[in-house]
C-alpha cells in the first residue's frame, strides 16, 4: 500500500476562489493521518499543505469523525482533499487518486498470544475487526467478502478492547501502529 491522496475536482475547484481547501483522513493511521489533542495531525498533512502552499492555496483540517464519516463527506464535496485513502474501483468511480510514495506499509493480522494465525487463510471462521469504511486491496476486499466475518467498529482502540476481552479474534490494522499483541503480515 502506498499513502494515498485523492482529489475531488469539482470541489476542490469550488474552493479555490476562497484559497482554502479543506483536507481530511483518518483519526488513527499514524504516521499519515491520526488525531493528537482533537486535531488531525501527520506526514499526508506536512505534504499536502506544501503542494497546497507551492499553488497559493491555504489547508484546513476537517475537525476529527469517524473514518467512513469522512468518506461520506468527502462524496458529498465537503471534504476536498483525502490523505492516507486506500484506492479500489468502487472508490476510484468517485474520487480522482494522486499516486505518491510517501510512505509504503503492510497490513497486518493483530491477535492475541496463542491464536494459531499463519496465512490468510487461518483467518476463516474466526472473527476479525476493522475500521468501519476500511480497504485493502482488492483482493484482499474480495477474499474478505467471499470467506471472512469482519466487525467494523469507529477506531482502532475498540478493535483492541475487543481483543483483549476476546469478543474478536484478530483485528486489521497497519504495521506502523505501536502494538504489544502478536502480529502476522498476511495481506
Amino acid at each position: 500500500m502506498v499513502l494515498g491522496s485523492v482529489l475531488t475536482w469539482n470541489s476542490v475547484l469550488a474552493d479555490c476562489d476562497s484559497g482554502t481547501v479543506i483536507v481530511s483522513g483518518k483519526s488513527d493511521y499514524p504516521p499519515i493521518s491520526w488525531s493528537k489533542n482533537k486535531q488531525l495531525t501527520g506526514l499526508g498533512y506536512v505534504v499536502t499543505e506544501k503542494i497546497l502552499k507551492s499553488l497559493g492555496l491555504k489547508m484546513k483540517k476537517s475537525s476529527v469523525k469517524p473514518w467512513k464519516r469522512i468518506l461520506n463527506e468527502a462524496t458529498n464535496g465537503d471534504v476536498d482533499i483525502l490523505v492516507g485513502i486506500r484506492e479500489n474501483s468502487s472508490r476510484k468511480a468517485i474520487f480522482d487518486f494522486v499516486p505518491t510514495s510517501l510512505i509504503e506499509s503492510s497490513q497486518n493480522a493483530f491477535f492475541m498470544r496463542g491464536t494459531q494465525i499463519k496465512t490468510v487463510d487461518d483467518l476463516k471462521g474466526k472473527t476479525g475487526g476493522i475500521i468501519s469504511g476500511s480497504s485493502f486491496s482488492e483482493s484482499f476486499d474480495k477474499f474478505a467478502t467471499e470467506f471472512l466475518r469482519l466487525v467494523p467498529v469507529k477506531t482502532l482502540s475498540q478493535n483492541l478492547k475487543k481483543l483483549e476481552k476476546n469478543r474478536i479474534d484478530y483485528t486489521i490494522s497497519p504495521s506502523f501502529q505501536p502494538f504489544i499483541l502478536s502480529a502476522k503480515t498476511i495481506l
